[in-house]
């Protein structure tokens, strides 16, 4: 059968497919799946159903591969199953893989297979169906499976597959099965299953990554796909590649909804071994569940002074565990609700009853805003604080009386001092007691429908009273920060004070009995208070809050983002709202700001955290708090934390070193090699390497050097006993580079040894500083010497390092000069230098220059810059001395008698001498 044929087999077979009733998937989804999928073994060993999407030597070896993932492979009849594999004729690259790998699980024989496969390899690095064949991505990827299940990730035949599938990847990310054809899911994430146990071993991450964007781009919102193999074969792909369970938890959702009463995935035993397998993969990875209670907030204000009103009774109807009192701030929080309609009912002492009508989705946080109560038009009150004058504690069990009419009602503060006192309308008589203090009283016509503040601080009945006056503090209701410049006016006697930095005010001496208070400032809404003043000592009116007069038309959201487990601040974490996203600071703190609408949905994503998310609902725009923990993701229980930089801040061209903490938290052996992702602000990757420091790849098939590489990968795994924790410092580290200033994310992965499975990750924050720095500066003279007498063409340069991450300007001057340091040639040159040009050669000036003097003709360079920078080299200019030649003769001996026999001897002498 054709490689044609086998895949597009798979795809028709599912076309005319109708959907089947499911029942929802239970905690034993894999159980009964592999139950149902045991069933389907026939008598001559291979798998086997009626419905169908592949070959039975297909749905065979995919069994035999769920139910060894699962530790189940003893359920199997194995000896039927091998016997039945090795009659196969396997002409098909595909089926002599998948025959392979499935006799590595076997314990059976497979050589032979292998030395056949080995032959199918072609020039480009590809694999072909048969001998002879073509390659293509589908042979290849098959290939690439079996060498890796054989423990071949390093070799020349893998490096030689891997870089012809990399040359056939799209630039969308894709892959499809020849250049002819439209880009396929299927070939796409076949491929990155085969390609992911490389990751370690070659450059692929970068391929992995756009093959992942691709299969996310195809995934459906509600994580639907055309059929159910399609959904696992995706869920296969990308699981062992991220530890961000948003990108793929709708689709596993799915795919678990898809299953039938019978375990199986549309009765087909292909598609049923794809879902076990993928069910299983994802089976110890923590999934972000959405909160299914709701809570409600909101805060209690009197209608007319806008002030919170504490104890005020919130009930829910139906009832639920959480009704409570409103606090004194007037703040209350109803927590645990289930998803429905509710009746909130609010009632307080003196107040007419209120009530609204809610309907609460699951998770969801209703923010209520302020809740208006307004006073019964019967009652009066009497209310308020008292504190020790000189400590400012609340003062407990102080006795508060009220005579009105010859009647006397009485009460004792609560343990924050506070009280309320329901009276008829009239003049009374007020007047607060308590044991070692000094009693006051005064008196107050009480209004009905209206409430009186009578707040005072006791002086210690040890010391004399003091004289009267009248404080209090000023806070914005929106922000609670203290406002400063507020006019608090005694309107009897229009005497006024301004509050200070701190919001406090004080009225010296105001007059005793009740007074009307008022507090103005420019942008905020005046409010009036009805206060009643004792004759003596102190009034202290509290915390009063003012409301900003313009309404505000935006929500701000403020927070902090924090570790489920430990509590720790999350630096890094994005934090989004309607395309609008943020990332929280050192401390985990973050702000959104200009959110329109009332109704949104709060997200939180950290690298090696789930995702958290929470429905909002607003009453009206507010400035709104969101603490979000996240929990942390790992997956087979490997942790990775405490990620480190060495610092938090560095500048261009400098080694990061990077460390982090391993944790194996299950019972057994674990295996692991950490790899390390460099990201932007954006979350872009800029960088992605091994953190162990791996040689170069072999460019040659030379076997000691392949496996020299072997050992080297050997030495950078990190085994770690059951439940050991270990600190790691990583070999390699990061080069800043010329990164531009601003804020990136380190992430440390721990990925399975044998599979390149992603099991766990963790990030820290990095700042990169604006830098710039010059570290050398040369100077050149072309040519580097000359003739005396000449006249001489000289290029004057200069060669530049740049090491900065923004621009530099910068000034250069220069000075040639002769022997005897006469200036023969000056200039400057102002320069304008960007972090791509690293290394500048700069020509300074080109020059005839008439050379009258030998020796060295300095060229000499100053810079002028705020850069840091190195010391300027100097260069020369030779010019050696003229030669002239000077020849002395001696002739021995000078005179010969005639006729003589003597030996002459003659000696000639050159000598160079100066010229000049």
């Amino acid at each position: 059968m054709n490689v044609w044929f086998r895949v597009f087999y798979i795809v028709l077979a599912l076309l005319p497919a109708t959907l089947h009733a499911h029942t929802s998937a239970t905690s034993d989804d894999i159980t009964r799946g592999l139950a149902w999928l045991s069933s389907q073994q026939q008598a001559d060993g291979s798998f086997r159903s009626n419905t169908m999407a592949a070959t039975d030597w297909q749905a065979s070896t995919e069994a035999l591969q769920a139910f060894a993932s699962a530790g189940q492979q003893d359920h199997l009849n194995t000896q039927t199953l091998a016997t039945y594999l090795a009659g196969l004729n396997a002409p098909e690259t595909e089926l002599l893989s998948r025959r392979i790998s499935a006799n590595l699980r076997l314990g059976q024989p497979f050589a032979d297979d292998l030395a056949t496969l080995a032959l199918r390899q072609n020039s480009d690095g590809g694999f072909g169906d048969e001998n002879g064949f073509d390659s293509s991505v589908y042979d290849t990827l098959f290939a690439l499976q079996v060498l890796a299940n054989a423990g071949n990730r390093a070799s020349p035949a893998t490096s030689a597959a891997i870089g012809f599938l990399l040359s056939q990847q799209r630039s969308d990310g894709s892959f499809a099965l020849d250049s002819d054809t439209a880009s396929s899911a299927y070939i796409t994430a076949l491929t990155l299953r085969a390609v992911t146990p490389y990751l370690y071993v070659y450059n692929v991450g970068e391929s992995l990554n756009k093959g992942q964007e691709y299969l996310y781009s195809l995934s459906a919102a509600n994580g639907s796909w055309q059929s159910d193999w399609q959904a696992a074969l995706f869920l296969l792909a990308v699981v062992p590649l991220t530890t961000d369970v948003t990108r793929y938890a709708n689709t596993l959702s799915w795919l678990k909804l898809q299953q039938q009463g019978n375990g199986s995935w549309q009765d087909d035993a292909f598609t049923t071994a794809l879902a076990v397998q993928a069910l299983y993969l994802s089976a110890n990875i923590s999934l972000p569940t959405a909160p299914d209670k709701a809570t409600v907030r909101g805060r209690t204000v009197d209608a007319v002074s806008a002030q919170p009103l504490a104890n005020v009774r919130i009930t829910t109807s139906p009832l639920s565990a959480t009704d409570l009192l409103s606090d004194a701030q007037g703040s209350f929080v109803l927590n645990g609700l289930e998803e429905g309609s509710y009746r909130l009912t609010y009632e307080a002492d003196g107040y007419l009853t209120a009530s609204q009508t809610l309907n609460v989705k699951a998770g969801q946080l209703i923010d209520l805003g302020d809740i208006r109560l307004n006073l019964a038009p019967t009652t009066s009150l009497v209310r308020g604080v008292v504190s020790d004058a000189n400590t400012g504690l609340p003062v407990a069990q102080a006795l508060v009386q009220v005579t009105l009419a010859g009647t006397t009602t009485d009460t004792l503060t609560a343990v924050d001092g506070s009280y309320q006192l329901s009276s008829g309308a009239g003049s009374a008589s007020l007047m607060i007691s308590a044991s070692g203090y000094h009693g006051v009283s005064a008196s107050a016509n009480l209004v009905a429908g209206s409430a009186a503040e009578f707040s005072v601080q006791l002086q210690p009945d040890s010391e004399p009273t003091v004289p009267l006056q009248l404080s209090g503090r000023v806070l914005d209701a929106t922000t609670g920060q203290p406002l400063a410049d507020v006019q608090a006016e005694q309107l009897s006697n229009t005497s006024a004070v301004l509050s200070g930095s701190d919001g406090r005010f004080t009225i010296p001496s105001p007059l005793a009995g009740e007074q009307q208070i008022m507090l103005s400032r420019p942008g905020y809404d005046s409010v009036l208070l009805s206060v009643v003043v004792p004759a003596t000592g102190r009034a202290a009116l509290g915390d009063i809050l003012l409301t900003a007069s313009e309404p505000v038309s935006t929500t701000r959201i403020t927070g902090r983002i924090t570790d489920a487990d430990s509590g720790s601040a999350i630096e890094g974490a994005q934090v989004s709202v309607f395309g609008s996203s943020t990332t929280s600071d050192s401390n985990g703190f973050y702000q959104l700001d200009g959110i329109t609408s009332l109704e949104f949905v709060i997200g939180a994503n950290a690298t090696g955290y789930v995702f958290g998310s929470a429905p909002v609902s607003l009453s009206q725009p507010r400035a709104l708090t969101m603490d979000i923990a996240l929990m942390p993701a790992n997956a087979g229980g490997i942790l990775v934390s405490q990620v480190t930089t060495g610092q938090p801040a560095y500048g261009a061209y400098q080694r990061v070193a990077l460390s982090t903490t391993l944790t194996n938290l299950t019972v057994r052996e674990r295996r692991l090699l950490l790899y390390v992702l460099i990201t932007d602000n954006n979350n872009q990757i800029l960088d992605r390497f091994p953190g162990a420091d791996l040689p170069a790849l072999p460019d040659t098939d030379n076997a000691e050097a392949w496996e020299h590489y072997k050992q080297h990968l050997s030495d950078a795994t990190e085994v770690l006993a059951p439940n050991e924790s270990r600190h790691v410092e990583l070999a390699m580290s990061w080069n800043s580079g010329r990164q531009a200033p601003g804020q990136y994310r380190v992430t440390i992965q721990a990925l399975d040894a044998d599979t390149s499975q992603v099991l766990a990750e963790a990030a820290a924050a990095l700042v990169i500083e604006p830098t710039q720095a010059l570290p050398s500066l040369a100077a050149e003279i072309t040519p580097a010497f000359a003739l005396l007498d000449s006249n001489a063409d000289l290029t004057l340069g200069a060669v530049l390092r740049n090491a900065s991450n923004v621009p530099v300007d910068a000034s250069l001057s220069w000075t040639l000069a002769d022997p005897d340091n006469q200036i023969l040639s000056s200039g400057r040159q102002d320069l304008q230098i960007t972090p791509e040009q690293t290394n500048l050669q700069l020509t300074l000036e080109n020059l005839q220059q008439q050379i009258s003097r030998s020796g060295n003709y300095p060229l000499t360079l100053t810079l002028d810059t705020t850069a840091t920078q190195g010391t300027p080299e100097a260069a020369q200019l030779f010019v050696p001395p003229t030669v002239r030649l000077q020849v002395e003769q001696d002739l021995t001996p000078q005179q010969l008698i005639p006729g003589a026999e003597r030996r002459s001897q003659v000696r000639i002498l050159i000598k160079g001498v100066d010229g000049e």
